[in-house]
């Protein structure tokens, strides 16, 4: 048991939490957690009652198993590492503590990235540090084909993504993939269509 500074609520359960995904919206983060040695259902009522929590969903639910997704307009741990220049790559949350992985670039001021998530959260630790080669090469990076996608479109493709959408069969559907953006049907079609258009002709134009 103990307070999680990733969703800031107690964590009263003996299965473990893991961060899938954090998608950056219009004034929202949206989480993706996996849930493991608990059904989903048992985490959906501490999660829900947590402070700034707006909608908790179930996506998928087993006997210990399942993935869920959370809505919040803000989160104090996001905020601290992208504001010191930082994003947060995964994350655990346990009974017994959080673990959570971040990524800074080469040149990053390693120590002034843990001081500013310190001065937030008191309690963190830093376990390591490791530094990772990026290998050169001539092929496009997976990331350039988002850039010719506007932010919203960029922002429904990886809610629809991680949510389910494209999964078969689909473990979420379009309308609530609008309820948790908080547009309606229509326009989340059209964003997905356009997005799904743009990132299609990157791959299959030829010249």
């Amino acid at each position: 048991r103990g307070e999680s500074p990733l969703l800031t609520f107690d964590l009263d359960i003996e299965g473990t939490l893991s961060l899938n995904s954090v998608v950056p919206g219009n004034g929202q983060w949206v989480l993706y957690l996996s849930v493991e040695g608990v059904a989903p259902s048992t985490v959906r009522e501490p999660i829900q009652a947590a402070a700034g929590v707006e909608s908790v969903r179930i996506i998928t639910e087993a006997d210990q198993s399942g993935r869920i997704e959370v809505v919040r307009p803000e989160l104090p741990l996001l905020d601290a590492v992208t504001d010191a220049g930082a994003t947060l790559q995964g994350a655990t949350v346990s009974p017994d503590s959080t673990r959570f992985v971040v990524d800074a670039p080469f040149d990053a001021d390693v120590s002034h990235i843990v001081n500013h998530v310190t001065e937030e959260f008191p309690q963190a630790d830093l376990v390591a540090t490791h530094e990772r080669d990026r290998e050169p090469t001539t092929a496009a990076r997976p990331g350039e084909l988002f850039d010719e996608l506007t932010p919203r479109q960029r922002e429904v493709l990886e809610v629809a993504y991680m949510a389910g959408y494209f999964d078969w069969p689909r473990d979420s559907t379009a309308e609530a993939v609008a309820e948790t953006l908080g547009l309606t049907p229509p326009t989340v079609h059209a964003h997905l269509r356009k997005g799904e258009q743009k990132i299609l002709s990157e791959f299959l134009r030829t010249d």
